[in-house]
């Protein structure tokens, strides 16, 4: 199970397929994660219209550690912990961003790949404890979107696979799965089928082909209406029989299509008064991956989407058979965002109310999986807002499919399905597992977590033999590596290298004999293939090649070919003579005139006739002995090279002694340096000095050490310089830090002096806003009493009002959200129970005479609101002076005004 939805995927061109294929073995441990997280208890699918990850859930009861611990498994640790700060290393980090950051009490996972990476969040819910959100996902910049898309389709797939194969082990008879997410995984498996319905009383067959919803039956109706009346029955049982072959194509409409259609017929014969349809609205075009970055739910329209979107895995059975069917990846969806908006505010708890997420659960109906389907184009605008409007309906709906486990037969029988069920997956994960390696960590696991498993003893068996596969398959590497080696000076080292690390690997291998019959004909191999370069060898020198065939022997005494070099020797040495010029060449070269020296004496001993080779000759000779004594030379200098002055002194006594020495030219280089170097470290010693003393500013002495390391980047004082200027910082640092605080204490006076001012001209300016309505309140004495602490109260209802209101405090209008905010943190008077006044408390000051005193505000927000269409109003009240109360409303949104009250 799972190779085909893999191999498909990476079945792909595109260099980021291409890196996934390459890793495959990262990608099947990822899915196999994905598995494992799927299958813990407790564990709710979350679906929105755009997910942010490949896979969401949230878990209930799981402590944030020992999901950390199955992440583990596959990331590794993470790089950001919990309670963990974000290191500085991430800030940039791509597939961060995407998530949109991370907070402090949440954990990050990260295994970087060479065009991407896969990535692992927990983000632990703020109001409910227990609930952890599971984020799991890969991110790349350069995937396309299709390429993502078949990502996640191959990634739902793969878990709809596992869920499915659980149903078909139950029996044909589905539970615990909703008939519409039935629908949705069968058409992403491509199943073929008949589906009998079962309601009460009422029976409908459902037919698939191919995944397609092709025909329906239920009662007189057929088609489209058959299958939109079976679809909206909520809890019906589900049982899978034979395709009908004869069975002919009826529905032509995506299944989507139909899925919403039956919605429409549920939601009107549930709602007796069906609210008013909402006007349709454009479509909006889905934001690409790369620039629509979704933030952590946060908001209460967030909280919603993600209580109502639950999902559990299936457990019965499904009987399928695939129908080979190309499908069309289905578009995109719009963002999170867009489905938020059409959510009518009035069905939601307000966050500033203290609404706990769970309680949301609540608004769920019996919803749908919002999965993307392909969807069939029709251009007529009626049918284009009537589809808006369903989808709408489908999404505010959000899809939870609710399962129960199914008992079947007794316990017995069900611990040994158990049993077998666990065996099958890890053999599926074994099929899935190309290297051998793997294979063996997985059989050890399942052994440790189950060591009294009736198939230990298959399982022990494959252990073994996946043991002699590896070894046989290290034999057969080491074997083919030590053809491949070239034959040279390092190829004994490196075969015997080879053959002693299998042998140290594996003692006792029944392959030891061959490894050791290798080992032996090392040598050999080696003579013979030398004896080949010997005879290849291009040099003229007759001494080279005299040592070469010397050595040839002193390497292989036993050689096949040791009669045939001896005769060479004996032809080299009528070479000779012709070669001691050449050879010269060499001794220059390698700096070694022994040899050269030697041969010159040798040739002047035995050739004491020829004049004119004697004297070129005895110049060679001189001009050899010259180069051995500057040898000599250098090396006595470098006995004292600390003291410059005294290497100097052996050059220059030398060429004082010897003035007509062919190596002048190089002595007179030698002195030159030695001046440079003896320069070099008196300024050295200069710097030092300077640098060293504390007496001196500290900022004088690193820039003095700064500039000498600028100048002499490289140099035998580099290092001595950058250790000092290393020793200077925290002495350097010190002093920063004082600089550092004498001006933060100079900006913190200045900021407090700027704070003190800011506050004297709010309370000047407050007091003086207080001083003018106050005087407006001076004929109304008889109802109203102004108090100091600037609040006004009312003889008449008892109520104490806030004399300025939130524009008078503000300078500008608020909403409705902000209003209530605005109440909750007023403290005038020393009060805190100040509140938002219902529209009657506001008409007994406004359409009562006496009438309270205009400010300028032209309305005041109520405490009451209610729903009207899909938007929340409230009741406000003008500050119009008039007896007559008119009822006004105002949308949530607005901009309007507070006039605070308490008792």
């Amino acid at each position: 199970m799972g190779i085909p939805v893999i191999e498909e995927f990476l079945g792909g061109d595109s260099k980021e397929i291409k890196d996934l294929a390459s890793n495959e073995a990262v990608l099947i441990g990822f899915l196999t994660m994905v598995k494992g997280i799927d299958d813990q208890p407790d564990m709710d699918i979350r679906f929105y219209e755009e997910s942010r990850s490949l896979y969401q859930a949230t878990s209930s009861g799981a402590s944030i550690d020992d999901l950390m611990t199955l992440l583990a498994d596959f990331f590794g640790a993470p790089v950001k912990p919990p309670g963990k700060g974000l290191p500085v290393s991430l800030r940039f980090e791509p597939a961060l961003d995407y998530l949109g950051g991370v907070r402090k009490d949440q954990a990050f996972f990260l295994k970087k790949m060479k065009t991407g990476a896969f990535y692992g969040a927990l983000w632990p819910w703020q109001r409910e404890a227990g609930k952890i959100d599971i984020h799991l996902g890969y991110h790349s910049d350069s995937m396309s979107d299709a390429d993502y898309g078949r990502m996640e389709q191959m990634v739902h797939r793969f878990l709809n696979k596992k869920k499915i194969a659980s149903i078909s082990d139950v029996g044909g008879q589905i539970h615990g799965i909703s008939l519409p997410s039935f629908l949705q995984m069968s058409e992403m498996e491509g199943a073929t089928y008949t589906l009998k319905v079962t309601k009460g009383k009422r029976i409908g067959y459902l037919y698939l082909d191919g995944g397609s919803l092709i025909a329906a039956q239920y009662e007189k109706h057929s088609g489209n209406e058959a299958a939109y009346r079976i679809i909206s029955w909520e809890k019906a049982s589900i049982q899978i029989e034979a395709p009908d072959p004869d069975r002919c194509r009826e529905i032509y409409d995506p299944l989507m299509h139909v899925m919403m259609e039956s919605l429409k017929i549920k939601d009107e014969a549930k709602d007796e008064k069906p609210s008013p349809t909402p006007p349709p609205k454009k479509k909006k075009k889905a934001p690409t991956r790369k620039k629509t970055v979704p933030k952590q739910p946060a908001s209460k329209m967030d909280a919603a989407v993600k209580a109502t979107g639950k999902q559990a895995p299936a457990k019965k059975a499904v009987q399928k058979k695939k129908v080979a069917s190309q499908k069309k990846a289905a578009p995109k969806p719009p963002p999170i965002q867009d489905m938020v908006a059409d959510l009518n505010p009035m069905e939601l708890p307000d966050n500033n109310m203290g609404a706990d997420p769970v309680a949301l659960d609540t608004l769920a109906v019996d919803t749908v999986v919002s999965v993307p389907f392909e969807k069939a184009t029709d251009r007529s605008a009626a049918k284009q807002a009537q589809m808006s409007r369903q989808t709408k309906l489908l999404i505010v709906l959000a899809v939870v499919i609710v399962f129960a486990a199914a008992t079947t037969g007794g316990g017995k029988l069900l611990h040994k399905q158990q049993l077998n069920r666990r065996y099958d997956r890890l053999l599926e994960d074994l099929a899935v597992t190309k290297q051998l390696d793997a294979q063996i960590v997985l059989i050890m696991q399942y052994l440790q977590t189950y060591p009294n498993d009736s198939h230990r003893p298959k399982l022990e068996r494959r252990l073994k033999e996946t043991h002699a596969e590896i070894e046989k398959n290290d034999y057969d590497k080491t074997i083919l590596e030590a053809k491949r080696l070239p034959i040279d000076e390092r190829y004994e080292q490196r075969a015997l290298s080879l053959y002693t690390a299998f042998l140290t690997k594996y003692p006792k291998s029944k392959y030891s004999q061959q490894i050791n019959e290798a080992i032996g004909g090392i040598r050999k191999l080696m003579g013979s293939a030398f004896f080949e370069d010997l005879k290849q060898s291009t040099t003229t020198d007759s001494l080279e090649r005299y040592k070469a065939y010397r050595e040839y022997l002193i390497q292989f005494p036993e050689s096949a070919e040791r009669q045939v070099v001896e005769q060479m020797i004996i032809n080299v040495a009528g070479e000779y003579l012709a070669a001691i010029q050449s050879h010269a060449e060499k001794c220059d070269a390698e700096e070694k005139w022994d040899d050269c020296i030697a041969e010159c004496d040798r040739f002047l001993s035995a050739f004491t006739d020829e004049e004119a080779s004697v004297e070129k000759v005895n110049a060679l000779r001189g001009r050899l002995q010259d180069k051995k004594d500057f040898l000599a030379l250098k090396a006595e200098a470098a006995n004292v090279a600390d003291d410059f002055a005294k290497a100097r002194k052996v050059y220059s006594d030398y060429l004082k002694d010897r003035p007509d020495t062919t190596q002048k030219e190089e002595i007179a280089k030698r002195i030159d340096a030695l001046n440079k170097e003896m320069a070099l470290k008196a300024g050295w010693e200069k710097t030092l000095s300077y640098a060293a003393n504390r007496e001196h500013d500290i900022f004088s002495r690193v820039q003095l050490l700064d500039a000498y390391l600028d100048t002499h980047g490289t140099g035998p004082y580099t290092k001595p310089a950058r250790r000092l200027r290393d020793k200077l910082d925290p002495e350097l640092e010190q002093a920063l830090r004082v600089k550092k605080a004498e001006a933060a204490q100079r900006r913190e006076m200045a900021r407090r002096q700027a704070d003190a001012a800011r506050r004297a001209r709010e309370t000047q300016r407050v007091n003086g806003l207080r001083a003018q309505v106050a005087e407006q309140f001076r004929p109304l004495t008889n109802r109203f009493t102004v108090r100091s602490d600037g609040t006004v109260s009312d003889r008449k209802t008892g109520l104490t009002w806030c004399l300025l209101d939130s524009r008078m405090m503000l300078g500008r209008c608020i909403s409705y959200q902000a209003a209530r905010s605005y109440v909750r943190e007023l403290t005038t008077g020393g009060h805190s129970d100040w509140r938002l006044p219902t529209a009657g408390e506001l008409a007994t000051i406004y359409k009562n005479s006496p009438f309270f005193p205009q400010t300028g505000a032209q309305w005041y927000w109520s405490s009451e609101y209610f729903a009207k269409g899909y938007h929340r109003v409230v009741n406000v009240v003008t500050s119009q002076p008039e007896t007559v109360f008119k009822r006004v409303y105002k949308t949530e949104d607005s901009c309007g005004v507070v006039r605070a009250v308490r008792k």
